[in-house]
């Protein structure tokens, strides 16, 4: 009996403590954002709450407004000065409710102002409408009066001026109410952009996490963090230097973008080229089975359809395409499979997907400068830089501004990811102390077959050449000529004036050229082409430009002068 009474009171006792427990009011706290590692496709988010310090040794503390692009599954809750109980995750629809924006409350007053002059529109075409229906009147009975010789002239002209003054008076108020309108229709359109990029600022995620703790004697906090979509950090380059200098100097900064729905604001941050999202297991290859369908176009239109669904899409994609720049370090890289940027200074970063850089670091890198020119298909003379990646890291593929000689002189881009200590090609912009022109010297048709009927045409182009600065440049020329698929047309190089020409299979022409100071140079190339005179009629008939040169009208007629680059609508 003695037995029973006690178990009968410590099962009181027990059920008493856990009444009151469960009875507590959880406080609900948002906790302050103190840490943030951004990834290419997402971020991890970590808020602190620290507990008063008081008698109290236990308690329980509810998290609520976490952003809506919150990923549930990545919650974690740890302590600090405390240990940690229990957590429960639950969903309060009454916190998902949209917050009405400052934003939102301006459209809606633009809307009802939008409204009213429409109201407004109304009443005065009505108006105008009476005022057409008394002409219509005064028309009708001054007829009446003509007919009977009682016309009064004067009551005539005061109907008339009254009438013209009156729809002159609202045609003016339909014209101002309809100009009110169209400003507020359009300062709407901005608003709503506006509202449309910052919509998720006023929106939280339905879930909320419980936390229950004991805290020791010192005071201590609970650190809750999770990871967010619609995150994005790329890659961005400053490059510096001298034309006449082999020393550049590489300024690497990160722009970053987010729109999760909550503000990071003095937060230290961190960031990382590793890709949560991409998994840790490279997958399973399956069976390929290919049949004569695979080669249709149905399947380029799928592929372009992956394509697209891959693009750098925040509100929808965690994946990157190729063309959005992943910070995703090679498989061969040494040194770290990942790196991270420790921020040194504390920064702010508003959830509005507006662009944020900030510069992670600066290094000296040595380059072997040339200079290219193609001009089939540009005037221009460029730079060209062979450099080495000796920055200790690897370089992420992202948007590159040039700067020689203390001037901007264009964009470009890095060439894809890479890595350390490897070689890589940037080119810098335009050299406007070098030229080159090319020249169409002939363009004849050189013999037709009397049997066979062949048309035989050659083409031959001069380049000309000029280096107008102080030092020795080293100068590669390309070009190309045309390389038949046809079996009924034969093309054919015919060589060039410099021996030092370089071809390969694809019929691209390339010179090596050491240009002295002040050296002016020029050489050509040559090459033909032969086809059914059949087929050389229907090119002639389907070209849109006639070559030909005259003088002047009385002037001997030379003969035809054919631009196969333009006649075989060479793509530039």
């Amino acid at each position: 009996m003695y037995r029973f009474c006690s178990s009968v009171y410590l099962f009181a006792i027990l059920l008493v403590c856990t009444l009151s427990i469960s009875g507590a009011e959880i406080q609900k706290v948002e906790g302050e954002i103190f840490s943030v590692t951004a990834f290419p496709n997402r971020a991890l988010v970590q808020r602190k709450y620290v507990v008063p310090t008081g008698n109290i040794k236990s308690g329980a503390v509810r998290f609520i407004r976490l952003p809506v692009s919150i990923l549930p599954e990545t919650l974690r809750v740890s302590g600090e000065g405390l240990s940690v109980s229990g957590v429960a995750k639950t969903v309060n629809p009454d916190d998902s409710e949209r917050i009405q924006s400052p934003v939102e409350k301006q459209i809606e007053k633009l809307e009802r102002e939008v409204r009213a002059q429409n109201d407004l529109l109304t009443n005065y075409r009505e108006q105008l409408k009476l005022v057409d229906s008394f002409a219509k009147l005064s028309s009708e009975r001054s007829d009446r009066e003509a007919s009977i010789g009682v016309f009064s002239v004067k009551n005539w002209q005061m109907a008339l001026d009254f009438t013209e003054q009156k729809r002159s008076d609202y045609q003016k108020k339909i014209y101002l109410a309809e100009e009110k309108r169209n400003d507020l229709n359009a300062s709407i359109q901005r608003l709503r952009a506006t509202a449309s990029r910052t919509r998720n600022n006023d929106r939280y995620s339905p879930i909320e996490v419980d936390v229950t703790y004991n805290r020791g004697a010192s005071a201590g906090a609970v650190i809750l963090e999770y990871q967010v979509r619609n995150v994005s950090w790329t890659g961005v380059y400053d490059i510096q230097g001298n034309s006449e200098s082999n020393d550049f100097t590489l300024v690497s900064h990160a722009a970053i973008r987010q729109n999760t729905g909550e503000d990071w604001t003095n937060v230290k941050l961190t960031l990382s080229t590793a890709l949560p999202a991409a998994g840790s297991t490279p997958g399973t290859l399956t069976p390929w089975r290919v049949s004569a369908s695979s080669f249709f176009s149905n399947m380029a239109k799928t592929r372009g359809q992956m394509a697209d669904a891959a693009a750098p899409m925040l509100e929808e994609s965690e994946l990157r395409d190729e063309g959005s720049a992943p910070l995703v370090e090679p498989e061969n890289q040494t040194e770290t499979s990942t790196q991270t940027f420790e921020l040194v200074t504390r920064e702010t970063i508003r959830s509005d997907q507006s662009e944020h850089k900030v510069t992670l670091a600066q290094d000296q890198l040595n380059a072997k400068v040339s200079h290219l020119a193609i001009p089939a298909l540009s005037t221009s003379v460029y730079l060209k830089a062979k450099m080495k990646n000796t920055t200790g890291r690897s370089l992420p593929a992202g948007k590159l501004s040039i700067y020689l000689d203390g001037n901007f002189t264009g964009e470009s881009t890095m060439p894809g990811l890479i890595a350390s200590k490897e070689e890589f090609e940037l080119y810098l912009g335009v050299d406007q102390r070098m030229q080159v022109k090319r020249n169409l010297k002939r363009g004849n048709i050189e013999s037709t077959g009397v049997f066979t009927k062949k048309v035989n045409v050659v083409n031959e182009w001069e380049f000309e050449v000029n280096n107008f600065t102080s030092k020795v440049k080293h100068l590669t020329v390309m070009d190309q000529f045309p390389v038949t698929m046809d079996p009924n047309i034969v093309t054919r190089f015919l060589g060039s004036s410099r021996k030092d020409v370089a071809q390969d299979q694809n019929g691209i022409l390339t010179w090596t050229i050491d240009l002295n100071p002040g050296q002016n140079l020029k050489f050509d190339f040559a090459y033909e082409l032969i086809v059914d005179k059949e087929i050389w009629d229907r090119i002639i008939a389907s070209s849109p430009v006639r070559y030909q040169k005259n003088a002047a009208p009385n002037a001997a007629q030379e003969a035809m002068q054919y631009n196969l680059d333009d006649m075989l609508q060479r793509k530039r």
